[in-house]
C-alpha cells in the first residue's frame, strides 16, 4: 500500500513537466518544412485568455512562398482573428519580438525567389513562427487607448518599462497547484483512515 502511495505521489509531483507552456518573452521561434509542424507550435497560445486579453505575448505562423518570383508571407493565425482585447480595443499596440524569418536569408517579404529548384534563389514552401508582444491599453501607434464609452484616458505611467515584464495570461500552472493541493488532502485523509483501520486490527 505504501509503495503504491509513493508511486502515486511521485507521478503527481512530476505532472508540471507536461503542463501546457505559456507564450511569453522567452518563447522561441523557428523555421519548419511543413505547415503541421508550425501550427503545432501555436498550441502554446492560451486561446481562452486571448479572448479576454489585456497584454501579453502571442505566437503566430507565417507561410513563406514564392509567388511570381517574389517572396510572399501568409499569416496562418492572424493576431486580429485570435486575440480580443477585453477593453474593446480593436487595434492594440503590437510589436514583433522575435521572428523565424530572420533565421534564413532570402525569405523576407518582397525578396526575389524562384520556384525552379535549379536556381540559386530557389524557395520551397517554408513556415516560420513569429512572436508578438501586445498591449490593449495602447493604440497601434503607442498612444493611450480611449474607449468610445469613456472619454477619460487610462493612466499607464511607465508603460514601456512595465511592458517588458508582462507575462501571458493564465498558463494552467495555478489550476494545477489547486488540484495538487486537493489531491494531497484526499491522500492524507485516505492514509489516516487506512492507518486507523490497521490500529483497530492490532487491538
Amino acid at each position: 500500500m505504501k509503495k503504491f502511495v509513493s508511486i502515486l505521489i511521485l507521478l503527481i509531483l512530476s505532472f508540471p513537466v507536461i503542463v501546457k507552456a505559456a507564450v511569453d518573452e522567452n518563447t522561441g521561434v523557428g523555421l519548419y518544412n511543413t505547415r503541421a509542424e508550425c501550427e503545432t507550435m501555436l498550441d502554446q497560445n492560451d486561446d481562452l485568455a486571448n479572448k479576454q486579453a489585456s497584454n501579453g505575448y502571442y505566437l503566430t505562423c507565417l507561410e513563406v512562398t514564392c509567388n511570381t518570383n517574389i517572396v510572399a508571407h501568409n499569416d496562418l493565425a492572424p493576431f486580429a482573428s485570435n486575440v480580443t482585447c477585453a477593453n474593446g480595443n480593436t487595434n492594440p499596440f503590437l510589436n514583433i519580438t522575435q521572428s523565424g524569418i530572420t533565421l534564413k536569408q532570402g525569405i523576407d517579404l518582397g525578396d526575389s525567389c524562384s520556384t525552379n529548384d535549379q536556381d540559386l534563389n530557389y524557395l520551397a514552401d517554408t513556415y516560420a513562427t513569429v512572436l508578438y508582444q501586445y498591449n490593449c491599453v495602447q493604440d497601434s501607434d503607442g498612444g493611450i487607448y480611449i474607449s468610445p464609452n469613456n472619454t477619460s484616458p487610462i493612466n499607464i505611467t511607465n508603460t514601456s518599462t512595465n511592458s517588458d515584464k508582462v507575462k501571458s495570461p493564465a498558463t494552467g500552472i495555478n489550476t494545477y497547484y489547486i488540484a495538487l493541493g486537493s489531491i494531497a488532502v484526499i491522500l492524507s485523509i485516505g492514509l489516516y483512515i487506512v492507518n486507523k483501520k490497521n490500529l483497530f486490527k492490532k487491538i
